[in-house]
């Protein structure tokens, strides 16, 4: 989303009377329990970060400890579409 678009919806949403608010809350809160009840949220353990390297000094991602491992031919795809 936009800036401008992004900028919009939220005076729209001030402008509302507190009990609409309250309203968009519950809908929202009874969206949340229903996906988390389904299971289709997944959760991460870690999040993803960008520490030093030990030895280099240089930046390193870091996907998390549970995060699948970056196969070889990955590597290659990427590295072939980096311009």
């Amino acid at each position: 989303m936009d800036r401008e678009a992004e900028r919009k919806r939220r005076k729209r949403l001030a402008a509302l009377p507190f009990s609409e608010k309250l309203k968009i809350l519950e809908k929202l809160r009874e969206r949340d329990r229903a996906i988390a009840a389904a299971g289709l949220r997944k959760r991460r353990s870690e999040k993803a970060s960008l520490p030093a390297d030990r030895t280099t000094g240089l930046p390193v991602l870091s996907a998390g400890s549970d995060a699948p491992p970056l196969t070889s031919k990955q590597v290659r795809e990427i590295l072939f579409k980096f311009p």
